[in-house]
């Protein structure tokens, strides 16, 4: 795998981080109920991976930028398949973590609350530590 810098529009950002959970959310949750039955209560920790991704996807969805933010440039480093063309799981959601935090670090830096900048703020700083700690028990890609 190779590292890039991408960047993005803060509220762009905060769409693609729902989008890219969203999807590791379903991925997890498929995998889990394909699985055998006599195999699932072994491999809870799959269907607790979905859940806890789905929980950050729906807050996700919800926020948006404050007014004057919306168009302001956050940058952060993302993992992007190698020649292989994969990419695994638990790098895109670090690309997700890195972007979150970059977002994070630029509503930092605003002393105006009046837009809800510091409540985004927690509510994104929230979101990093949900994800941050999910596994992905079992999953090659």
């Amino acid at each position: 795998m190779r590292q890039n810098w991408t960047e993005a529009y803060l509220a762009h950002a905060i769409r693609w981080a729902c989008y890219e959970v969203d999807d590791l959310a379903e991925e997890m949750a498929e995998a889990f109920d394909a699985m055998p039955d006599f195999f699932q209560e072994y491999h809870y920790r799959r269907e607790s991976a979905a859940d806890r991704l789905r929980e950050a996807a729906a807050t996700l969805a919800t926020l948006s930028a404050p007014d004057g933010f919306s168009q302001r440039l956050v940058e952060w480093m993302e993992m992007v398949p190698g020649k292989d063309g994969k990419i695994f799981r638990p790098q895109r959601r670090d690309n997700v973590v890195r972007c979150l935090e970059a977002c994070v670090q630029l509503l930092a830096h605003s002393t105006d609350d009046n837009n809800g900048v510091l409540e985004l703020n927690d509510d994104l700083q929230e979101i990093i530590d949900l994800l941050a700690p999910i596994e992905f028990p079992g999953m090659a890609t």
